[in-house]
This record gives structure tokens, C-alpha cells and sequence, in this order.
């Protein structure tokens, strides 16, 4: 499925970002290249200037507070599992972004075990990504 599909609501594409937005402000402020990075994700997912503003509003706002809500499950994991990945893609899942999307899934009603199932997941495509440039080592 692609994600206009999943995230079908300019309310479910905000509360994406918003996630986005806490899980990169739990291990510190945003960098400039996570600001361009927001608004060329808000913009992808066919969020409206009107709430693109809302987004640019989180960034640049001192307090991190989170209160996010999904019209569905299929909503709230498919966040999990893309927030998990941005979180594994500096090869770092800190103990901060760890709490931050722990209290997140709590808010989404997500269980432990269904949280391990998706970062068992995300460690196998890292891995799997690896082996893949591993390839491109070889002898012809």
C-alpha cells in the first residue's frame, strides 16, 4: 500500500509528522537539515500548507509534548513501523528515542510485544540492506 492510501486524512498526515517531529526532539533540538527534511516529508505526503505550518510550528517550538491519535490501527502501526526505521537509520536506537516511541505506542494503544515484532522487522531489513552492499564487494 502507499502511504496516501493509509494516511488518508490531512488529520492522519499531521499526526505523522507530529510523531516525526517528537521522536527527532527526544535526543536533542532539530538540526537545519531535519527542518528541510520535514517539510519535504509534509509536502510528500500531500499534507496542506495550512497544517505544513502547524509542522514548521512543532520544529521550532521549545516544549515536546506529544499527543497524537490515528483513525485506525493499520494507521498507528504503520507510523510505528516507519518512525522505528528512521530511528535505526543512523545505526543508533538511543535509549531516548527509545522512551519516545515507547510513550507514543502507549498513547496508540500498541503492545509491548507487537513493538518487538516490528523491530525484529526493521534490525532483519537493516541487515538484510547490508548483506546487499556486501554484494557489491565481490570478486567477478
Amino acid at each position: 500500500m502507499e502511504i496516501k492510501e493509509i494516511l488518508n486524512s490531512q488529520n492522519s498526515k499531521l499526526n505523522f509528522m507530529k510523531g516525526l517531529i517528537y521522536l527527532s526532539k527526544a535526543d536533542g533540538a532539530i538540526e537545519e537539515s531535519e527542518f528541510d527534511f520535514f517539510n519535504s516529508a509534509a509536502v510528500g505526503i500531500g499534507l496542506q500548507h495550512e497544517f505544513i505550518s502547524q509542522v514548521n510550528d512543532l520544529i521550532v517550538a521549545e516544549e515536546n509534548s506529544i499527543s497524537i491519535e490515528f483513525e485506525n490501527t493499520q494507521q498507528s502501526l504503520f507510523f510505528i513501523r516507519e518512525a522505528m526505521q528512521l530511528c535505526y537509520v543512523d545505526g543508533n536506537y538511543d535509549e531516548n528515542e527509545k522512551k519516545a516511541l515507547n510513550e507514543i505506542s502507549s498513547q496508540l494503544s500498541i503492545k509491548q510485544e507487537t513493538l518487538d515484532i516490528i523491530e525484529s522487522w526493521v534490525i532483519e531489513g537493516i541487515n538484510w540492506s547490508k548483506r546487499g552492499n556486501d554484494l557489491l564487494i565481490l570478486e567477478v
